[in-house]
């Protein structure tokens, strides 16, 4: 679900969780941001942070993955200033 801030800001956050594990690495099957776009990842406690990954991180191939973080959960934040469609599956 997408959350308005002021100035044309809107975020969106996605929380991943898997119960025992040590670490998490995310593989994306379709990556792209837009150039008004960022994509954040950071663990549960937000000691570590990951991005801002932006569209200098698109590849033809519409492939991406981030570096493994060590937690059993992550979070995925996504901002943009104004409109756009990013792809993050």
């Amino acid at each position: 679900m997408w959350e308005n801030l002021e100035n044309d800001i809107k975020v969106w956050r996605i929380n991943i969780k898997s119960e025992g594990a040590q670490a998490l690495g995310l593989y994306y099957s379709a990556f792209w941001i837009p150039s008004n776009g960022k994509l954040f990842v950071y663990n549960s406690d937000k000691t570590k942070l990951l991005g801002a990954y932006t569209n200098l991180n698109n590849h033809e191939s519409g492939l991406f993955a981030n570096e493994i973080i060590e937690d059993s959960e992550l979070t995925l934040e996504y901002v943009q200033k104004g409109g756009g469609n990013p792809i993050i599956q």
